[in-house]
């Protein structure tokens, strides 16, 4: 509100206690939150359970809609074969001021700011290789 930050890029995330989570991140760091961005930084890996191609709409009787899909435990062992999804949330990258919104998908500032948390009334549980399909829908009345 004051002008220190511009809005860059959106994110949705899905994520669960540690040991469930429904991404995998690597031999050493184990299991993670699963995030879709529509960012466009080279820092992206899907290994990493990090997933392009989040589509964000506005339509004027929904809302903001925000859309993408990852894959559940891509890479992982074979030992490791199911988890959950217990929250979702949604992210917005925040630029330095100097960058303009309409070029802000790659500011890799760092810098990220929830926007909205929803702890799901029953988990989602997931299996290796599973696509997941998530759509947010951001309204205010």
């Amino acid at each position: 509100m004051a002008r220190d930050l511009s809005v860059g890029g959106w994110s949705i995330g899905l994520s669960a206690s540690g040991l469930t989570n429904p991404c995998w991140r690597s031999q050493t760091s184990g299991r993670g939150p699963c995030t879709i961005t529509n960012s466009t930084g080279t820092t992206l890996d899907e290994s990493l359970g990090i997933f392009h191609g989040l589509d964000v709409s506005n339509s004027s009787s929904a809302g903001l809609i925000l859309s993408g899909s990852a894959t559940a435990l891509m890479d992982a062992p074979d030992s490791v074969q199911a988890g959950q999804i217990t929250d979702v949330k949604t992210q917005i990258v925040l630029c330095t001021p100097d960058v303009a919104p309409s070029t802000s998908l790659n500011c890799n500032t760092g810098l990220g700011s929830v926007f909205t948390l929803k702890t799901l009334t029953t988990p989602v549980d997931v299996t290796a290789g599973q696509r997941i399909d998530v759509t947010v829908t951001i309204s205010f009345n």
